[in-house]
């Protein structure tokens, strides 16, 4: 079954397209059917991809018998297609894309003209006589010029890659027609549409924001047509605060009436507050904790909805203290990454000290910062700590009322690990004992109330570790020890006592670390202080002299050490002190090996 141009001839001109119903060469692709419908093109069959689609003209179908034919032919021609546009709507909101479908728009539109464009026209302008607002070019005889050369597409406005696209974008509210244009004629019929001025709306990146923080504002729709009054603007309001009557917190100006005023035109844009280029954008922020909505302010009028939002506090959150070692107070917060000299003032024990945030993590625009207040002495962990977070001089956040002690009993209350539990208590006995060493005098014990069924106790007769206390060395050679025992301070230290002729590169080593700071305490006496962590309490230390290499006789000792030779002397005024210190490192030692 062939199909050939009219005029071609069978055998002298080759077929536009073949069906091979039969062939004597059975390994040849045929049909064998002796009655069927088939379409061209037909891809199992001769020819019938590469003439396809055919081009404009007439034909004739036959059957064909090798160079004859069989029976008569069957003329038929190839129009051109229908050129058509359509659009996915008829009305299109400002600033929206406009998206248009045509179809069937062949290169032979051309037909000796220059071009073939999608041509979008103000309703009433007439092709040749006024300038589109926006065409994309299909075909063009200039080869040298963009064209998409594509008969059937999808295609939106404005078009970067074709002419006056982007110049009249966003299409200014109105009524328009889109059509295709060849040269100064419209091919087909025009399809109608308007543009409308669109919803005003707002909405903000997230609802919370810590003070300090940018505020940022998506705006949409928000056309010169709005304005009625002085000006049109993104503005920030106290929640509860009237437009009109109360001052706003921050202002962005879209329009205004006086051209000289600074306005950002711009009717779809995100803004973020502060904004130094318009009216009290910098004089509120950063903005208190509390409760604010931004809204379309119209002079003295609220356009469309409002949004509300929250400004927190700096997040201050109070960590762990040091537990294991030293008893420091460790607090992070969450600040604006605009913000700069973040600090932190401490008021404890009467005196006042600032620390400067170490940055820690950053992102979202925020920066995450730490602070420590070291030095709290175990008989301090009920007294009141202040702190008040600043940038430069501007206070963001603060916590007036909070302790050691008060970490430990809401930590309490919270958890359900057993070693945690047991910790928490015996560091506040520890706390409690020390209050009643050093006889202070206090409203209420810091263990008051704690429930002691959580701690483990422990004999302290079965301690482990080095037993015996050092006896005082002879006054003898450069570097001699004297006495060792427990110093309790913030951290919980052995206190050594040594004679030395000299300190001048002296180092006292124990364990590996060095220790280069001493304390005068008589005539070529002196102290040296070594820190030890709660949970190695059992762990004997080795300490020795160390002048450019180990001098002098080495010490073994431990925490222990001291525990047992107290509890030994039996010395009434510091057991409970030492049972409490003993129960504290043990459930330490415990809770760190879990």
């Amino acid at each position: 079954i062939a199909i050939f141009k009219k005029g071609d001839v069978i055998g002298a001109q080759a077929s536009k397209a073949e069906h091979r119903v039969w062939h004597k060469d059975t390994s040849i692709a045929t049909s064998k059917l002796a009655n069927a419908t088939i379409s061209f093109p037909d891809a199992d069959n001769a020819r019938n991809g590469a003439n396809f689609p055919l081009a404009v003209g007439d034909y004739y179908v036959c059957i064909r018998q090798d160079n004859g034919m069989v029976g008569e032919s069957v003329a038929f021609s190839v129009v051109p297609r229908t050129p058509k546009v359509s659009l996915e709507k008829t009305e299109f909101e400002y600033g929206e894309d406009i998206t248009v479908t045509y179809k069937n728009v062949e290169e032979s539109l051309l037909s000796g003209k220059s071009y073939v464009n999608i041509a979008i026209f103000k309703k009433g302008d007439v092709i040749g006589a006024q300038a589109s607002k926006a065409e994309h070019r299909v075909w063009h005889k200039d080869t040298s010029i963009a064209t998409s050369k594509l008969a059937n597409a999808t295609i939106s406005f404005p078009d970067a890659d074709n002419a006056r696209n982007g110049a009249n974008f966003p299409l200014a509210v109105g009524d328009y027609y889109v059509c295709i244009r060849q040269d100064n004629a419209m091919v087909g019929e025009s399809v109608e549409f308007s543009v409308v001025p669109g919803s005003p709306k707002i909405t903000l990146s997230k609802t919370e924001y810590v003070s300090g923080e940018d505020i940022t504002v998506t705006y949409k729709n928000i056309t010169e047509s709005l304005r009625t009054g002085d000006f049109v603007s993104i503005a920030i309001f106290k929640k509860g605060e009237v437009v009109g009557t109360h001052s706003s917190k921050a202002e962005h100006r879209v329009w205004h009436k006086d051209a000289s005023v600074v306005a950002s035109k711009t009717a779809n844009a995100t803004v973020s507050y502060p904004d130094a280029d318009n009216g009290r954008n910098g004089v509120n922020f950063p903005l208190p904790a509390g409760e604010y909505y931004v809204c379309i302010r119209n002079g003295n009028k609220v356009i469309g909805d409002t949004v509300t939002f929250t400004v927190t506090k700096g997040a201050i959150t109070v960590a762990q203290p040091e537990i294991k070692e030293s008893i420091t107070m460790h607090y992070t917060a969450a600040l604006s990454a605009t913000l700069s000299d973040v600090k932190m003032k401490f008021t404890f024990d009467g005196q006042e000290s600032i620390v400067a945030g170490t940055v820690v993590e950053s992102g979202n625009g925020c920066n995450t910062y730490t602070f420590a207040l070291p030095g709290i002495l175990p008989q301090q962990m009920g007294d009141n700590i202040k702190s008040e977070l600043y940038a430069g001089n501007t206070l963001i956040d603060s916590y007036d009322d909070y302790s050691v002690k008060q970490y430990c009993q809401n930590l309490l209350a919270a958890s359900t690990d057993a070693e945690l539990r047991a910790l928490l208590v015996a560091m506040l006995n520890y706390g409690t004992e020390a209050q009643k060493y050093f006889e202070q005098t206090v409203d209420s014990f810091v263990n008051e109330g704690v429930d002691q069924s959580y701690l483990n106790g422990y004999d302290i007769s079965q301690a482990q570790g080095v037993i015996e206390n050092p006896v005082s060395g002879d006054n003898t050679g450069d570097y001699v020890w004297k006495a060792a025992t427990l110093g309790l301070y913030d951290e919980i230290m052995i206190r050594v006592k040594f004679y030395a002729s000299t300190t001048e590169n002296l180092s006292i080593v124990a364990n590996g670390e060095s220790y280069t700071s001493f304390v005068r305490a008589g005539t070529d006496l002196y102290y040296v202080y070594i820190p030890v962590h709660a949970s190695d309490f059992e762990e004997a230390l080795t300490i020795t002299f160390d002048c450019g290499g180990a001098v002098g006789a080495t010490l073994t000792y431990s925490v222990t050490t001291y525990i047992q030779y107290a509890a030994n002397a039996g010395t009434s005024d510091i057991q409970d002190l030492l049972q409490a210190i003993y129960d504290y490192g043990m459930a330490a030692k415990v809770y760190a090996s879990v």
